[in-house]
């Protein structure tokens, strides 16, 4: 007896469907496998970023050790403070480390020299980086006479960022191979840095010369920003504490 029409139809559809699950199935497998192997592909060039990254900072922390490392320390002075009352006289050393209470400052000294500006072809201070520079030719500790120290106010550690809060009176301390010394601050100011007016900027570097009592002169570009950026220098004068 011969089968409706429908009936066949729907038998049909039927045996299609029973013929696509495995295909469907297949489909499934391979996308579930084409999005594993994407999550671990992204996993992959995730963790290979991150290690890039860790071993280029790793590198330049190990740069800026070796930078601070290899600065050659010049030979203690062999100049001694006048001892009173005929106790023994102490030999003058370089500053190794600059401590301001006031601003949360504690710091290493190095010491700096000069260098040849490529940008303006004069000869000019370095700057330390990421330490206070002990600038070479100005004095010691107890050596009597002008001890001049500068670092940077933006970038580099940023160490004389906050030297502008500082006040009359505060106090700091400057450490030696063998001493501790106590300085107040005396004098705080600011001068133009341009080189428009040469006088101004002759009297400007004699504030670096030498001078016939023991003082410190710390010494930073300012300000840290804006359009007048750089323009300035701030000076801060302190004086031993008895």
């Amino acid at each position: 007896m011969p089968q409706p029409p429908q009936f066949k139809s729907l038998r049909r559809r039927r045996f299609d469907a029973l013929l696509q699950v495995p295909q469907r199935a297949n489909q499934w497998r391979t996308l579930l496998r084409w999005r594993t192997a994407s999550y671990i592909a992204m996993v992959i060039c995730s963790v290979l970023v991150l290690y890039l990254v860790l071993q280029m900072a790793s590198i330049r922390m190990n740069q800026i050790a070796t930078t601070v490392a290899t600065v050659p320390t010049p030979p203690p002075s062999t100049h001694t403070t006048p001892a009173a009352n005929g106790a023994v006289a102490v030999p003058n050393t370089p500053p190794q480390r600059l401590q301001i209470p006031a601003i949360a400052l504690d710091a290493p000294i190095i010491p700096v020299g000069w260098y040849l500006n490529p940008t303006t072809n004069e000869t000019e201070w370095e700057v330390a980086r990421y330490a206070v520079g002990h600038h070479q030719d100005s004095g010691v500790p107890g050596g009597g006479t002008n001890i001049v120290l500068s670092s940077h106010v933006a970038g580099y550690g940023r160490l004389f960022a906050d030297l502008d809060k500082l006040h009359i009176g505060d106090q700091f301390t400057i450490t030696s191979a063998t001493h501790t010394y106590t300085y107040a601050v005396i004098h705080i100011t600011y001068v133009d840095s341009s080189r428009s007016n040469m006088a101004e900027h002759i009297a400007n570097m004699a504030l670096l010369d030498p001078t016939p009592d023991e003082q410190v002169t710390l010494i930073t570009c300012w300000p840290a920003s804006g359009a007048q950026r750089f323009t300035q220098r701030l000076i801060v004068v302190a004086t031993p504490v008895p």
